[in-house]
């Protein structure tokens, strides 16, 4: 079996009393743009990149929109943009990709300790805007997160891993009993170590 079954559905949308996840499309760009912005300092440090730049424009978030809608449909990766109730404002971005994938995207090396997981495990990462974490927001997806995936998804184990350096990032995965499960360390030796976490065994 591949990264996601064939015969499975994958979710559209997920509510809870806070949120609204849904599949991130090219319609919600301009909402989309303005929570990137907003929180592009932090989102540099998240993704250990210079996305999104200062000079970042709306087209070329809608291009990446396009594209997230893309590998949607193509079952590749799967992305939802987390909602305010009625969808008036962004509050951040769900991405759901192969974990082994995502390790070897982000350039980070086996560490031969026997900790690779099933072609079918996913690397859930998310993010909220400023504003949004301010208000406590990233603890109350990640619960909801969490309960989607027992509930709706065919996945047997669903992992979330971080970068070493985020760690008011870790100390909420961890405050919320998920568990280490492995450390990679980028291949090019850098000070820099990608920590999986995930369910309990």
């Amino acid at each position: 079996m591949g990264f996601f079954p064939d015969d499975a559905v994958v979710p559209i949308e997920w509510r809870t009393e806070d949120l609204w996840l849904r599949v991130l499309r090219p319609d919600v760009t301009e909402l989309d743009f303005a929570a990137l912005m907003e929180s592009r300092e932090r989102l540099r440090r998240w993704s250990n990149s210079s996305w999104p730049a200062d000079d970042f424009t709306l087209d070329a978030n809608r291009q990446d929109l396009i594209e997230h809608e893309r590998e949607w449909e193509a079952r590749e990766a799967f992305a939802y943009t987390v909602l305010n109730p009625d969808g008036t404002r962004c509050e951040g971005c769900v991405y759901i990709n192969p974990l082994e994938l995502w390790l070897d995207h982000c350039g980070f090396k086996r560490d031969g300790d026997g900790s690779r997981f099933d072609d079918d495990t996913p690397a859930v990462t998310f993010w909220v805007c400023d504003s949004a974490l301010a208000r406590g927001l990233d603890r109350q997806l990640l619960t909801g997160l969490r309960n989607w995936f027992q509930q709706e998804w065919p996945f047997t184990q669903v992992v979330f891993p971080l970068l070493n350096t985020l760690t008011a990032d870790i100390a909420l995965l961890e405050s919320s009993g998920l568990v280490l499960h492995a450390t990679h360390s980028l291949r090019s030796d850098a000070p820099l170590s990608c920590f999986v976490y995930g369910e309990s065994a």
